[in-house]
């Protein structure tokens, strides 16, 4: 019988060239963008000379850029977290060989959280104010999202995102961005004094109290505190000032003069701002009145009810 031998048989195992890092599917991590609110699972796989799948290899793997964390510094495969915008790469390591990602770009995730700026303001009815919107994701990253922001104010307008006033007050502005929405505080104070408003009747007449109301508001409408001076065509008119308050004086008010033709006009000054109106003054019946010529001074005197045109005729010492 021949003799046979036998021999035990040793397998040649494959020689790892390079490690490489990939996605689930096989696929090597090339150029990425994520956002925030995402994840990148990576692999670590090995390849010998022929480019052939040897096994998956443990590394040691790390982070450049700051964009992000890892579920795991040392292993076969670890989990990717972006947390802050930016770019950045991936670098893994076995000790011998190594390998990095081409380049994750890191974008914001959804908002979280809207900031309206200034948070508090304070301005005249005559100004505007104009309004910025922050928004943050839930990992701190923030971006400016005024030009997507819907703006309204509780008494004012916007255009875009700059506030007109118009009442004075306390009173909240809101912005709206996505589903999110934040709110801000401005209180309006009254604007430069614009307008001035007499009311009073249609007639009077001397030496009588009549009621006359005086107000003062600014451009929007909003009252305005000052002292007024008031004057008339015949200087006889009482009070001569009068002190607003809350915008508006309403009081007692006395013509002692008559004009020729009866028609008197009121005026209200302050400042640079002033606003007439005419009352027609009778003489009080019964009653005298006084009124100015070239010569001197003539006084009437009315015994009856009746008004009748007169005349008056003034001669010199020679006639």
């Amino acid at each position: 019988m021949p003799l046979s031998l036998s021999y035990p048989c040793t397998p040649t195992l494959p020689t790892l060239v390079k490690i490489q890092i990939e996605d689930q599917g096989g696929n090597e991590i090339g150029t990425k963008t994520l956002t925030t609110d995402g994840t990148l699972t990576l692999y670590l796989r090995g390849y010998d000379g022929s480019n052939t799948f040897i096994s998956y290899i443990p590394g040691t793997w790390t982070i450049l850029g700051g964009i992000g964390t890892l579920s795991q510094s040392y292993g076969t495969s670890t989990i990717f977290n972006p947390t802050k915008v930016g770019i950045g790469t991936i670098t893994v390591t076995d000790g011998s060989h190594t390998d990095t990602t081409e380049v994750i770009t890191v974008l914001h995730g959804a908002a979280a959280l809207l900031i309206l700026s200034p948070q508090t303001a304070t301005l005249t009815a005559d100004g505007t104010q104009t309004y910025t919107g922050t928004a943050i994701d839930a990992d701190g990253n923030q971006w400016d999202a005024t030009p997507d922001i819907t703006f309204t104010a509780q008494k004012g307008t916007f255009t875009n995102n700059i506030y007109a006033p118009k009442e004075t007050g306390t009173w909240t502005i809101t912005g709206t961005y996505l589903s999110l929405s934040a709110t801000a505080t401005v209180v309006v104070t009254t604007g430069e004094p614009a307008t001035i408003t007499l009311t009073l009747p249609q007639t009077t007449t001397t030496n009588a109290t009549f009621t006359l109301t005086v107000s003062l508001t600014d451009a929007k409408g909003n009252p305005c505190n000052g002292t007024i001076a008031l004057s008339n065509t015949t200087n006889s008119i009482s009070p001569t000032t009068i002190l607003l308050t809350n915008g508006t004086w309403t009081g007692q008010a006395t013509i002692t003069r008559l004009l020729n033709g009866g028609i008197d006009t009121i005026t209200a000054t302050y400042q640079t701002i002033s606003k007439s109106a005419t009352i027609t003054v009778y003489i009080t019946p019964g009653g005298t009145q006084t009124i100015g010529s070239n010569y001197g001074t003539i006084t009437l005197i009315e015994t009856g009810s009746i008004t009748e045109d007169f005349y008056v005729t003034i001669k010199d010492a020679k006639g």
